[in-house]
């Protein structure tokens, strides 16, 4: 049977999250001795950024680690959890650190599915990074040296789209600023945010004549590395710090590639009412040229189809004029892709959206 191609694109591109980070130098002071007097309790909230109602356990939170840094850099606290089971937010127990002072507070979960490459180029797990930082001794964070480090493609992301590490959960992380003074107690809610993006794809047989079956689905422009705690520029004014995404960096020696993922038992019967989803599929964020783009093919009943590039037709709720091909995709961003089968043509649909709205048509980003 041969196909006609015929495909429509809309799509919604503002996306996501994350902020900047933290590595250590082994430099360290004597444990200050603050006494109660010049202590204030700080209690913190951390929920998931764009939702917490991931598809599946893989996103929610598994482990979840707080790193305090006083004003000067030095760790005031290392707290780590592991939960029994998986969860969307957390309210920590209190935190006793020094009065009139901002603190930088480093925010990781699932740390153990993700393998840093520091930069000097040594390779060390998160996990293990994470725990040499010695808050006993109040050691010394050098925030400057964190914003290099970074999660490679081929250390951190499997040949069939999930994770390759540990237990496979994603990775988050975050890093905020919060001020306190003299006051007895200090609370705040802060987000964390996964660090991947995700792409979808949803078939759905619109006829009573044919069955297919869906041999693989191929991605093009995946990063190949990403920043463990990427530099990112948030709006200000919200409730919650770090709501909506402004602008964010991505490592200077990015390339990319294009990745195909093959579907084991990708069979469509006739009469399927419901799509039939293949996925999620996990990638580094990234940005891309103008000339290169993102990009979506597939290959069904054997014939694969030729790539077809992901346009901005609508904005905001906006119209745009003359669509540009999709350069940015930022780390918790759901890329879902809509494909109805009706015959001998296929209808492309594409959707960019909030990670956990991935019921939602066209939805605004934020």
């Amino acid at each position: 049977m041969k196909f006609r191609f015929r495909h429509m694109a809309i799509l919604h591109v503002m996306a996501a999250v994350v902020l900047a980070a933290a590595a250590c130098s082994r430099a360290s002071r004597e444990p200050e001795d603050h006494g109660e007097e010049g202590t204030v309790t700080l209690n913190m909230r951390i929920t998931m950024r764009a939702g917490g109602s991931g598809d599946n356990d893989a996103e929610l939170m598994h482990t979840l680690r707080i790193i305090i840094l006083d004003g000067a850099g030095f760790a005031e606290h290392n707290a780590y959890w592991n939960f029994d089971n998986a969860i969307e937010d957390y309210t920590t127990s209190s935190f006793k650190v020094k009065a009139n002072d901002t603190k930088t507070i480093l925010m990781v979960a699932n740390e153990e599915s993700a393998v840093l490459t520091l930069p000097d180029g040594s390779k060390v797990s998160a996990h293990d990074w994470l725990t040499g930082i010695d808050a006993a001794a109040g050691e010394y964070v050098d925030m400057e040296t964190a914003r290099g480090i970074t999660m490679t493609l081929a250390d951190n992301f499997a040949a069939d789209g999930s994770m390759s590490n540990g237990n496979r959960y994603i990775p988050m992380s975050a890093v905020h600023t919060y001020t306190v003074g003299n006051d007895q107690n200090y609370s705040g809610t802060f987000y964390i945010h996964r660090a991947a993006a995700k792409y979808t794809f949803r078939f759905t047989v619109n006829d009573d004549k044919y069955d297919h079956t869906v041999n693989s689905v191929s991605i093009s422009s995946v990063a190949s590395t990403e920043y463990f705690f990427p530099n990112a520029t948030f709006s200000v004014g919200t409730d919650i710090p770090q709501a909506r995404l402004l602008s964010y960096v991505t490592p200077a020696d990015l390339t990319s590639s294009n990745r195909t993922f093959a579907v084991t038992d990708g069979k469509i019967p006739v009469g399927t009412k419901d799509y039939v989803e293949f996925g999620p599929y996990y990638v580094p964020e990234g940005r891309v040229s103008p000339a290169e783009g993102y990009g979506i093919s597939f290959k069904v009943d054997g014939t694969q189809f030729p790539w077809l590039p992901l346009e901005p037709h609508e904005i905001d709720g906006a119209t745009v004029t003359n669509p540009k091909d999709m350069t940015d995709l930022p780390r918790n961003t759901h890329v879902i892709v809509k494909v109805t089968l009706k015959g001998t043509e296929f209808k492309v649909n594409y959707t960019v959206c909030p990670w956990e709205e991935h019921q939602i048509d066209i939805p605004p980003f934020n």
